[in-house]
């Protein structure tokens, strides 16, 4: 290829090349023994031998690989999704219970601003991931619904006959807080 490239070129192009290709094997060895310092100096700071920081990163593309990027979007953003959208329906059930009472009696009239403040309040609960204009009840259950689908799960998976939690929605709760940094591995993963 080079030699096909090197016959189409003049004369003068082949000395301009000629007289550059040295010059870039020299840029390029020094690069190479800047790096080599630098790699040097890491493994120095980390008290490792080269063998080690291999194992290391071996470990961490074992890490990353351990699932494919299906499952990984799967469990990274599906399972914590529906954990946010389930977490705004209790909330919204608690206070909408208050609002219009609990066996039979009803409760105080709401203040003039209890959704806008309702909102806010659930926006700092999920950091603000669900816009206040998918919070209202129909909304987050068309949103559960998508999400259940998408995920292929049903609200079985998440809650028992008694209504009680089931696994798979308390360690989504426990790894919600987590999100942010599952979003990132996951990117890097793609990446």
């Amino acid at each position: 290829m080079l030699t096909c490239c090197l016959l189409e070129i003049g004369e003068e192009e082949l000395l301009q090349f000629a007289n550059a290709v040295g010059r870039l094997l020299g840029h390029a060895r020094a690069e190479v023994d800047v790096s080599w310092e630098v790699l040097q100096n890491c493994l120095k700071e980390l008290e490792m031998s080269l063998e080690e920081l291999q194992q290391q990163a071996t470990n961490m593309h074992c890490f990353y690989s351990s699932t494919t990027v299906e499952e990984k979007l799967k469990t990274v953003y599906y399972d914590s999704e529906i954990c946010e959208v389930l977490l705004c329906i209790d909330v919204l059930d608690i206070h909408l219970q208050e609002l219009f009472g609990r066996d039979g009696v009803p409760g105080p009239l709401p203040r003039p601003n209890f959704w806008k403040e309702l909102q806010e309040y659930l926006a700092r609960k999920i950091n603000g991931r669900i816009p206040p204009d998918e919070m209202p009840l129909p909304r987050l259950h068309e949103k559960l619904t998508d999400l259940f689908d998408h995920a292929n799960s049903c609200m079985g998976d998440w809650f028992n006959a008694d209504s009680s939690k089931t696994a798979r929605y308390q360690t989504a709760l426990d790894k919600y807080y987590f999100r942010k940094l599952d979003v990132i591995k996951s990117d890097i993963f793609i990446l």
